[in-house]
């Protein structure tokens, strides 16, 4: 009992080490994760008894609670072979089983396994064992050999299997079934060394010059056309040497001993040559692979990038996923009513049949991988895959499945996912964007409802009051009012009124501007009779006032809206004269500059800071600085001027003026003049007979 408790305890105490412990590794000891908890690691192949192994190797992880990864050594080359097949299905299982699978490119395999151990603290390894001939020991060692004895601290563990005699299958260091081919090619290749070696002999050459041409087809084998030919490849030469080039001739005899230190040298450097070459040639396809996976994802994420909109976005992913996969590709997403539905604009070729909807709504329910190839919905006609955000599954990617084995290896399975992921990502961006624009809309809104309730409010009570007590005034008094007092009274319910009329034109004005249903009226204009018909307007307000206006008798027409225009001077004007005291005096002027007209309001108030010159045009701004009335405005007046002069193409803007006060000015663009009206003269006219 109390080794059972002390197990316990310090299982629980590596535990909590291993959560403590950094991610970095020891400098010390780069490239070493030391180990806390138990991890083990499967070896699997092609074989029929690598089942075994995985399911073995799943009990023995769920007794010991402990995380397992799968590997399989070596790369199928995309082929869709029967060792091919056999692999995926073995993946297949582990992962269905709850482990990892991972793929490692091929090379020297015991060395392959044993450095990713170390990387990821492995303990324990598990690897399966077939019956091999007693005659293969003598040659090399095994690889459950080779893993015992390059361990180190790491236990492995083999478990016994029987090998399936009705069908050839390759061990862990195979790729499948033995393929013709290549082994012709090699032929060849010392078919052609043979030729060399043979024309160096004529030529007198020494013997090493003729080992060398057999060496070079040899390694010419080896790059080209992979491990097991380069082998052949090896001991083919050292027979053809023998059998051409040394005596006697045309026979496998050896008469001079010396030869078989040449034959032995001769193959070993053969075997060395095509191992090393083998490998280098298989990590470089390893290395091309990985780099076309990069560069396939480095695309689809600047074409993802740089598109918008949710149908757009799946448009893109469909054309470019049905290119990089050379299959088609449906983007399926929900829709109003709920139902997953195609939602690019591309015709991709998948049927949108009922199994094809089953297994979509599955994957969209469950988060899960379902469709062909898989033990969920494997009658659908393509490998259904989740669209996953941090907030749940957003929609489904399609993969036609011509091949389903081939499509979920777990090196092609990955990638795939990795595509999904990132047109996750796109979608939720897109997403995570419309809903801050909606977020920003609805608070613009919101600030403008406040500022406009506050006021409106505000000015629409003062007029109000005042017209409702002057009137008051005049019912209650009736006759016996006196004149005077009765007179003063109706001025200030006209001007209240008049007040209250302009500031209802400038909400309707500002509200017609932004939904662009005010459109101007353009005719020619005298620029004279606009600043004199804005005058006249404000009379009363102006009544007490100095201005000085100064226009130009030579300025050419101006082709605008005057109702418009005349808008803008009048607010100018009434601000001019609402922000400074009466007894100064406002001045405005009309000039002609560079093809501009200019028209400009100055006053001697006390001027715009900084701040309020950057926000003085906009809507519902309102400024420290009170009015010369004991009001702040509604902050419409001048939004509405600027926009009103953008309409026209113009510009307007608020300078200093100096000695005091602000100046503001317009520029409004001097079009190509009309032609002169001719007027009549005493000379050409005629009385009628």
């Amino acid at each position: 009992m109390l080794v059972a408790l002390r197990e316990i305890a310090l299982r629980y105490a590596a535990d909590r080490l291993n959560n403590q412990m950094p991610d970095e590794p020891d400098a010390r000891h780069p490239g070493v994760n030391w180990p806390t908890v138990e991890h083990l690691l499967v070896c699997v192949g092609p074989s029929p008894t690598s089942a075994r192994v995985v399911r073995t190797a799943s009990r023995m992880a769920h007794s010991l609670r402990a995380r397992w990864t799968v590997v399989h050594v070596g790369s199928t080359g995309g082929a869709a072979d029967a060792g091919a097949n056999g692999v995926s299905h073995h993946l297949q299982l582990a992962e269905s089983l709850g482990a990892e699978a991972v793929v490692l490119p091929g090379g020297d395999v015991a060395l392959e396994v044993l450095e990713f151990a170390r990387s990821h603290g492995i303990t324990k390894i598990v690897i399966g064992k077939t019956g091999t001939r007693r005659w293969r020991h003598g040659l090399s060692r095994s690889l459950v050999d080779q893993l015992i004895a390059d361990s180190g601290d790491i236990d492995v563990y083999v478990i016994r299997g029987t090998e399936d005699a009705s069908a050839k299958t390759a061990s862990i260091e195979g790729g499948g079934p033995v393929r013709l081919r290549p082994y012709l090619g090699a032929g060849t290749a010392l078919m052609l060394g043979t030729g060399l070696a043979w024309a160096f002999d004529m030529l007198g050459f020494h013997e090493a010059e003729l080992v060398s041409a057999y060496l070079l087809a040899v390694t010419a084998v080896a790059v080209r056309l992979g491990r097991g030919p380069a082998v052949f490849a090896s001991f083919g030469a050292v027979l053809l040497f023998n059998f051409f080039f040394t005596s006697p001739r045309f026979t496998f005899e050896v008469h001079d001993t010396g030869y078989l230190i040449t034959f032995g040298v001769m193959l070993v450097i053969g075997l060395m040559i095509s191992t090393l070459t083998a490998r280098i040639r298989d990590h470089a396809i390893a290395t091309r692979e990985r780099e076309r996976r990069t560069e396939q994802l480095c695309q689809l994420s600047q074409d993802l990038s740089a598109t918008t909109g949710q149908l757009q976005i799946a448009h893109v992913a469909e054309k470019r996923l049905s290119g990089l996969l050379d299959r088609e590709v449906s983007i399926l997403l929900p829709g109003e009513r709920g139902p997953l539905r195609p939602a690019g604009t591309s015709s991709t070729g998948l049927p949108w049949n009922q199994e094809m909807q089953s297994a979509a709504a599955w994957v969209y329910d469950h988060g899960r991988i379902a469709g062909a190839g898989t033990e969920t919905h494997a009658n659908a006609p393509a490998l259904c895959l989740p669209l996953s955000t941090p907030e749940g599954v957003i929609g489904v990617m399609a993969v036609r499945a011509s091949d389903p084995d081939l499509l979920l290896y777990p090196d092609r399975r990955r990638l795939i996912e990795t595509f999904a992921a990132q047109v996750a990502l796109a979608l939720q961006r897109n997403r995570l964007s419309e809903q801050v624009h909606r977020t920003l809309a609805e608070a613009e809104n919101e600030r403008l409802r406040n500022a406009v309730l506050s006021s409106v409010s505000h000015d629409f009570r003062t007029p109000l009051a005042a017209i409702s007590g002057a009137s008051s005034s005049l019912l209650d008094a009736g006759d016996r009012i006196d004149p005077g007092e009765r007179a003063a009274l109706l001025a200030s319910i006209y001007e209240e009124a008049d007040r209250l009329a302009r500031l209802v034109d400038n909400l309707l004005h500002m509200t017609k501007l932004e939904s662009g249903q005010l459109q101007p009226k353009r005719e020619w204009n005298v620029v004279e009779d606009l600043v004199g018909s804005s005058l006249t307007r404000l009379g009363r307000q102006l009544a007490t006032r100095e201005v000085t206006a100064t226009v130009g008798s030579d300025l050419p027409l101006v082709y605008i809206d005057g109702v418009m225009v005349e808008l803008v001077l009048i607010n100018l004007l009434d601000n001019a004269a609402k922000y400074s005291a009466p007894e100064t005096s406002i001045e405005v002027e009309a000039e002609a500059t560079d093809g501009w007209i200019e028209i400009s309001v100055a006053d001697r108030g006390p001027g715009l800071t900084p701040e309020e010159k950057g926000r003085a045009f906009e809507k519902f701004y309102r400024g420290p600085v009170r009015r010369t009335d004991g009001s702040r405005g509604a902050g419409l007046g001048l939004p509405i001027c600027q926009a009103i002069i953008q309409l026209h193409g113009g510009r307007i803007h608020v300078e200093d003026r100096r000695g005091g006060g602000a100046r503001f000015v317009i520029g409004l663009a001097i079009e190509v003049q009309p032609p002169p009206i001719p007027v009549p003269t005493a000379e050409t006219t005629s009385e009628a007979p």
